[in-house]
């Protein structure tokens, strides 16, 4: 009897972590994209001349205008990840603004 209702105790107790099965996948995606932002909002508005310098000094093209793409695509990215807007849109728009190899 005993062993029975700690059975059906552990069952439920399963059955409640099922249905939080969302939640360890909400915390990652809101770090993630707090990361993306706060990084795209410093380098945009804080040290965007540092950067554009950055990208200068490893040959990157056009690096003036670049370096705004680049922080303004993390700055996106990272909103979007926030609010759960297209959570593949920092995918398929981070290699947009990489440098072509040739």
């Amino acid at each position: 009897m005993l062993r029975e209702a700690m059975r059906l105790r552990l069952i439920r107790l399963f059955n409640r972590l099922r249905d939080l099965d969302w939640l360890p996948i909400l915390l990652v995606r809101i770090c993630i994209g707090l990361e993306f932002f706060e990084s795209g909002r410093g380098k945009l508005f804080y040290r965007l001349d540092g950067l554009i310098e950055d990208f200068e000094r490893w040959g990157i093209p056009l690096a003036d205008v670049q370096a705004p793409l680049v922080a303004s695509i993390e700055l996106v990215a990272g909103l979007c990840l926030i609010l759960g807007l297209g959570p593949g849109y920092s995918q398929r728009c981070c290699p947009a603004s990489w440098p072509l190899p040739f």
